[in-house]
C-alpha cells in the first residue's frame, strides 16, 4: 500500500471518529437539556410556601440540639474610631452550653485576643468564671433574656448585634427571614456537592414592628435551602434599593453540616459600616465564626468535652 492510500484511510477513519464524536456530544447535550427541562418543570410545581415552612421548622428543630455541643466562636469587629481610622478587633472564645430560666444559651470563655492566645493562667481564670456563671444559671440567678428571645424559643440561632440599653442594635436570625419575607424564582445549584434550591428573598414585612427588626423591611437577598434536608443553609442580603453592581452584601448567614447530620451556624456577618440608619444605630462590620464543634459532657467518664471545673476550696 502506498503512502497516498494510507493517508486516505487515516483521513476516512479520522472523519468517522469526528462524526461519532459530534453525535455523542449532540446526544449528551440533548440529554442534559431534557434533564434541565425536567428539573425546571419540577421547580415550576414546587410549593414554595411549604418548602419555607419545612425549612423554618427543620432548622429550628436542629438548633435545639446545639446544647449538645461546645464550640469555638471568633468575633471580628471592624469600625471607625478617632480620626475616622478603621480599627479591627478580634476575640476568640470557648462556648459552653447551659440553661438560663429554662432556655439554652452558651457561656463564653475568652481564649484569644487579636490573634494572640490568652496566657494559660488567664484562660484558667476565665474558665473558672465560666463555671461560676454556669452554676448561677442552673440556680436561676442570671436575669432572663430579652423579650424577643423569650417569645419564640424554637428558632434558628439568633445573634444580638450592637444591643444597647438605649434600644439600639438588631436581632439577626435565619428564622426572621423565613418568617417575615417572601420568596420566588426557584432554581437549582450545589454547595459542597449537595443539591440546593436557591430563592430570591424580598418584600419583608414585620408585624408587630420593632426597632430591632425594622431593617428586614429595607433589605432583599437570596436563600439557599438544602433539597434533601429541607433546611436553610445560607442567606445573603443587601439594601433593597441596590441593584446590579451596586448591590453590596451586608448580611451573610451560613451553616455547616456536622457528621451527625444536623446543621449548625458556621458564619454570621453584618456589615453595618455607614448604614446606621438601616441597622438601628449599628455602624460596624461584625462577623461571628463558629468552629470546633464537639459533643459536650459534664460526665468525667465520657471522652468528649468536659465542663470547666470550679477551683477547689483549700482546707481551713
Amino acid at each position: 500500500m502506498n503512502t497516498t492510500s494510507s493517508c486516505r484511510i487515516i483521513s476516512r477513519r479520522s472523519g468517522s471518529y469526528a462524526v461519532l464524536l459530534l453525535i455523542l456530544i449532540s446526544s449528551f447535550t440533548i440529554i442534559r437539556g431534557q434533564q434541565a427541562d425536567c428539573q425546571q418543570k419540577d421547580l415550576d410545581k414546587l410549593n414554595i410556601s411549604e418548602l419555607i415552612q419545612d425549612a423554618e421548622r427543620n432548622g429550628a428543630s436542629m438548633h435545639q440540639r446545639l446544647p449538645e455541643y461546645t464550640y469555638i466562636q471568633k468575633r471580628i469587629t471592624r469600625e471607625y474610631g478617632e480620626n475616622h481610622k478603621l480599627t479591627v478587633r478580634i476575640r476568640e472564645y470557648e462556648a459552653f452550653p447551659t440553661q438560663v430560666n429554662g432556655r439554652h444559651r452558651h457561656i463564653l470563655s475568652l481564649i484569644g485576643r487579636d490573634g494572640v492566645p490568652v496566657p494559660g493562667d488567664q484562660i484558667e481564670r476565665n474558665r473558672l468564671s465560666a463555671a461560676k456563671e454556669m452554676e448561677q444559671a442552673e440556680r436561676g440567678q442570671i436575669p432572663a433574656p430579652e423579650a424577643h428571645e423569650a417569645s419564640n424559643p424554637v428558632q434558628y440561632v439568633t445573634a444580638g448585634i450592637g444591643i444597647g440599653s438605649d434600644g439600639t442594635g438588631i436581632w439577626l436570625s435565619a428564622s426572621q427571614f423565613l418568617h417575615h419575607c417572601r420568596f420566588s424564582n426557584p432554581r437549582r445549584t450545589e454547595i459542597d456537592g449537595r443539591e440546593m434550591i436557591m430563592l430570591d428573598m424580598h418584600s419583608c414585612r414585620v408585624s408587630p414592628r420593632t426597632l430591632r427588626e425594622d431593617y428586614l423591611e429595607k433589605i432583599a437577598g437570596t436563600v439557599w435551602i438544602d433539597e434533601a434536608d429541607r433546611v436553610a443553609v445560607r442567606f445573603a442580603a443587601w439594601p433593597a434599593l441596590s441593584t446590579g453592581s451596586t448591590a453590596e452584601e451586608v448580611i451573610a448567614y451560613e451553616q455547616r453540616r456536622l457528621n451527625t447530620g444536623i446543621w449548625v451556624p458556621g458564619r454570621i456577618r453584618l456589615n453595618g459600616l455607614g448604614r446606621a440608619e438601616i441597622f438601628n444605630g449599628v455602624d460596624k462590620d461584625i462577623t461571628f465564626e463558629f468552629s470546633g464543634y464537639q459533643r459536650f459532657s459534664t460526665e468525667i467518664t465520657e471522652p468528649d468535652i468536659i465542663a470547666p471545673k470550679k477551683k477547689p476550696i483549700p482546707p481551713q
